[in-house]
Parts: structure tokens; sequence; C-alpha cells
């Protein structure tokens, strides 16, 4: 049985929240988001404007400051309640992201290999479904400690990438990804670092 695509009104609504916080923001380019053999997102944004932007979607949304509580983290929160398809809201806005903004990098995190196998799972089911909507599919996998050339390749490229891992693949000093003296190391910086510069939208 294949599964249909139907994205809801209110899902919609949740995916254009995205999009909105970083409207006015100058598009993505490989001239303009890639230093050192590293392609990053690039907001061209000051702290203040997305503020704004912020702002502006909450008051959209009728949901007050009290209720947002907003800080300077670079944090934001769409909540749904459960089987209101958030995998799919989050899916597709990635797909936006690019769209709009050239945004290439991405991190799926997940507290569970149970979860990351569902969220591996729903990417490749809609992906061809997607593919029809948007002309494109972005390169997602796995984060696998003995599969190093596939988080090169995350930073590097200049297509869109989601790294699906989980939060044991780097919350110790020992994990591959931190450690400083490989043989293997990106331009001479433990991977953690290169993943860093990429500036990812972590999900």
């Amino acid at each position: 049985m294949i599964l249909k695509l139907e994205l809801l009104e209110y899902q919609q609504t949740a995916i254009k929240t995205v999009i909105d916080v970083f409207d006015g923001s100058i598009k993505n380019t490989f001239d303009n988001a890639s230093v050192d053999g590293i392609r990053s997102n690039v907001c061209s944004l000051t702290p203040e404007q997305i503020t704004e932007n912020i702002k502006t979607v909450l008051k959209e949304n009728a949901i007050n400051d009290d209720v947002a509580k907003l800080t300077d983290e670079q944090e934001l929160t769409i909540e749904m309640e459960t089987g209101t398809g958030k995998t799919l809201v989050y899916i597709k806005s990635i797909y936006e992201l690019f769209k709009h903004y050239g945004f290439t990098k991405f991190i799926i995190l997940v507290p569970s290999v149970a979860i990351r196998q569902g969220v591996l799972s729903t990417l490749s089911t809609f992906e061809k479904q997607l593919e029809d909507i948007y002309g494109f599919t972005p390169k997602s996998f796995e984060y696998n400690s003995k599969k190093l050339n596939k988080v090169t390749h995350f930073i590097e490229e200049q297509h869109p990438q989601i790294m699906v891992m989980t939060l044991a693949s780097f919350n110790s000093e020992d994990k591959i990804l931190n450690q400083a003296k490989r043989e293997d190391l990106f331009a001479n910086i433990p991977f953690i670092d290169a993943i860093g510069r990429t500036n990812p939208i972590i999900i």
C-alpha cells in the first residue's frame, strides 16, 4: 500500500511559521555560503531582524509573549499534538527552507534508535511524492561512525543534506565525532567542529 502525502491546513500553517522566521534573508548560493570547502547555512538577517520576524509570526498566530517566552537562544518550538503529523511537518519544512533560502544542512536529532529508524522510514516513504512537488530530493542518511565519508559529504555538498542521528552519537568526548587526534579528520579539525561550521538547522 502506498501512503499518500496529504498536508492539512494546520500543518501548512506550522510550516509557514518556520519559513516566515527567516523572511528577508538572502538566498544561499555557492558563492555566498561556501568557505574553505565547507558549505554552510548562512542567514543574512541580524538577531534583531529575526526577533522581529518571530514577533510577527506570534502576532499572526495569536500567541502572546507570556506563552512564547522569547529568549536570545537560537531555538524555535512548534508544538503539535501526538498523531498530528509532526514528522511530515518538519520534513516538508526542510524542503521549503531550501526552496526559499537555499539552506542545505539539516540534522534530525532523535533520542533513540527506534525513532531514528521511524524518521528514515518516513523520509523514504514520501521521497518520490515530495520530489514530484519540489523537483529535488535531499540526501538523507543515518549517521554511522564507520562511514565518516558520508559526514564529509554532508559538510562539503552543495545539495541539501539530512543527517539523522541520536544524542548518543556525540554526547561524550570519546565519541568519534569529538576526537581531535585522528588521521581522517576534516581539514585537521574534529568532525563535530566541521559540522558546527556548516551552521546546521537541528530538528
